[in-house]
């Protein structure tokens, strides 16, 4: 009879586990919610980690000749984001446009963007690039 007193009911051991769950469901939630994006972030910049910095500025016209323009471009990545903030700039430092890049991870060295001109008349549009990390290149079309 003693032993019986200490034993849990099984209403109590019910609400434990129903705790329990919802603790697990919670859990489970917050890792696909803040990890998972985290992990993806992680994985993009250990493959492209060397594409952030400082790119000459040049046009490439439909013949394949390469016309160098005066300004540069600032590629850099967004910690927690997992993509790439680019901006052109002018010879004298003044922004030309500005947008978004994100490299694929099942696709080696191809990504997409999207880029907005400063001066909103000249518009906004979508770009396709490739990238030639070693040679520290980029080819975009759009």
């Amino acid at each position: 009879m003693l032993n019986a007193f200490f034993l849990p009911s099984p209403q109590f051991v019910t609400t434990v586990g129903l705790y329990q769950i919802l603790i697990g469901f919670f859990i489970t939630f917050l890792i696909g919610l803040v990890l998972q994006p985290c992990i993806i972030a992680l994985r993009l910049w250990l493959r492209y980690r060397g594409v952030s910095g400082k790119y000459s500025l040049q046009r490439i016209h439909g013949d394949g000749s390469a016309e160098n323009r005066d300004g540069e471009i600032r590629i850099k990545f967004k910690r927690w984001r997992g993509s790439y903030a680019v901006t052109a700039l002018h010879a004298n430092g003044v922004p030309q446009w500005k947008g978004e890049m994100r490299l694929s991870l099942d696709m080696r060295n191809v990504g997409s963007g999207v880029y907005w001109h400063v001066d909103e008349a000249a518009g906004v549009g979508d770009q396709k690039f490739r990238t030639l990390q070693r040679k520290r290149n980029f080819k975009s079309k759009g």
